[in-house]
């Protein structure tokens, strides 16, 4: 057996098998256990895998001309997972199932191909008002008595100016001219709004995580600004996002007018 594996736990690859019967081509995806087999006659084969880490999910093909590519098995779904922490790796394999040595692979050509850019995928909105939302429920942030507070969609949702701090670092300004200001360790209750000119307390590291999403750290804690489900208060005392960026860390963010 010899072929292209995404290494992981949960595993998944795609292979040539040759057993008594000839030649074939598998899958296997150990989270399912399944396996897909097709007859093979060509000589000449090309494997590929395509993975989209924004939905998690990834899917194998293969070719016997080198242009057009046939999907085989079903779609794996990649997880991040912290009993082997390696993330999901791709791996060329070979091994003999007889238990017996004997076979080998030859590989003359491998390719890894990202299409995304790298860095941000869009610019940090300086000067801009926008809007931010939460991605665990859709609340938006807003101003409520003189502290930040995270209301629900219908309701009406705090318009910011984004103002350039430097090196990738901003302000929030609201539409009074105050700045969103984190005091004390930065617990619920300590996010409130201060006049003047902004210093580090005002002061949050923009984190791109593409698709118009961003997380706020801090430079006053060095944590990150969270919105918890059902209590309203914003806090700055978040040590770091869950994998799936629904715990109230997360921000979509919307510009509403330049």
């Amino acid at each position: 057996m010899a072929g292209l594996a995404l290494l992981n736990l949960p595993y998944a690859w795609i292979g040539v098998v040759r057993d008594s019967s000839g030649y074939s081509l598998q899958t296997y995806d150990q989270t399912t256990g399944a396996f897909v087999r097709e007859p093979l006659h060509q000589t000449r084969l090309q494997l590929r895998v395509h993975c989209d880490f924004d939905t998690e999910v990834a899917r194998f093909s293969y070719s016997t001309d080198g242009n057009r590519f046939k999907t085989i098995g079903g779609e794996f779904k990649m997880v991040f997972q912290l009993k082997t922490f390696q993330g999901v790796r791709y791996a060329l394999f070979h091994y003999n199932t007889g238990g017996k040595p004997g076979g080998f692979a030859d590989y003359d050509n491998f390719t890894v191909v990202e299409p995304r850019p790298r860095g941000l995928t869009k610019p940090i909105p300086m000067g801009q008002l926008l809007t931010l939302s939460d991605l665990s429920n859709g609340n938006a942030l807003a101003v409520v008595e003189g502290k930040l507070q995270s209301v629900a969609s219908g309701e009406h949702a705090a318009a910011f100016r984004v103002v350039d701090r430097g090196q990738g670092r901003i302000a929030l300004q609201t539409a009074g001219g105050q700045y969103v200001s984190v005091g004390g360790t930065g617990k619920a209750g300590d996010v409130l709004l201060k006049s003047g000119t902004p210093g580090d307390a005002e002061t949050f590291q923009w984190v791109d995580l593409q698709r118009g999403e961003t997380l706020l750290l801090s430079r006053a804690t060095h944590r990150y600004l969270v919105a918890p489900r059902g209590t309203g208060e914003v806090a700055a005392d978040h040590p770091g996002p869950a994998p799936d960026r629904r715990d109230g860390s997360c921000f979509r963010w919307n510009v509403v007018r330049r």
